[in-house]
């Protein structure tokens, strides 16, 4: 099973994660934000987020597909909001 995108679960579990990743949304500046097994980079001028394994090394670290997610997306998924996601806002690396 993939688990590229588990820190959303995550995140609905947790209130510091979830507060990090609404931060990260909100900031002008570009950020990084590590779970257990994933690595997120925030580019704040495109407005994208890339999801990567933590490590080459890392648990988990081939279940986590190398994917390219837009901001708005990212906020539809913390908000539940999976009806609104676009197919087109998801890449896969």
């Amino acid at each position: 099973m993939i688990k590229t995108f588990d820190f959303v679960f995550d995140a609905l579990r947790s209130e510091r994660l979830m507060k990090q990743l609404k931060n990260a949304l909100e900031c002008d500046a570009d950020l990084e934000i590590c779970t257990d097994i994933e690595r997120l980079y925030f580019d704040s001028r495109h407005k994208t987020v890339t999801i990567k394994p933590y490590s080459a090394t890392s648990a988990f670290h081939w279940k986590v597909a190398p994917a390219e997610i837009t901001y708005d997306t990212l906020s539809n998924m913390l908000s539940d909001n999976w009806e609104n996601i676009k197919q087109e806002d998801i890449r896969y690396l």
